[in-house]
């Protein structure tokens, strides 16, 4: 392979990691201006019961809806990220190449997160990026979930 298909396939992949990623935070902060938005609304509508079950539900199905969109998304950043490394090791560069940032931030990382783990044995427990995010949208999701179904007991008692 010539070094100009090289350079296609490297551009390539790199625009299609670099696309899947800002999706990815760009989703997080949609998901977090909808949370916020619908925390607006749940106190502005605190005395009507319904709207706060309403309200409740919906925002226990964007938790999951925007979860299993965040699950694609760090999918397709998988993908792109294995053509990258693909590209690294198509274009044999030097084991202290600048340009093999994949491959050399893999045994950076490796060391990073082997470091922090043994940190976490002391301070409390290592989180890493994508479970961070899983650590809002599930949590957020079930809470919701039982807050709806709070409120939809507390509007059958009100119609009672």
């Amino acid at each position: 392979m010539n070094s100009e298909e090289l350079n296609q396939q490297r551009t390539y992949a790199w625009n299609m990691f670099s696309l899947y990623t800002n999706q990815r935070f760009k989703l997080f902060q949609t998901f977090l201006a909808l949370t916020v938005s619908i925390i607006v609304f749940m106190k502005f509508s605190a005395g009507n019961v319904f709207y706060l079950m309403l309200l409740s539900f919906v925002e226990s199905y964007l938790a999951y809806l925007f979860w299993k969109l965040d699950g694609r998304m760090e999918d397709l950043i998988g993908h792109a990220k294995n053509a990258l490394l693909e590209v690294e090791h198509l274009s044999e560069l030097p084991e202290e190449s600048p340009l093999g940032i994949l491959t050399r931030g893999d045994e950076v990382t490796k060391v990073r997160v082997q470091a922090a783990k043994e940190d976490a044995l002391v301070i409390g427990a290592y989180v890493p990026f994508t479970n961070g995010l899983n650590l809002i949208y599930g949590p957020l999701c079930f809470v919701s979930c039982i807050a709806g179904c709070y409120w939809c007991m507390k509007w059958i008692e009100l119609q009672n």
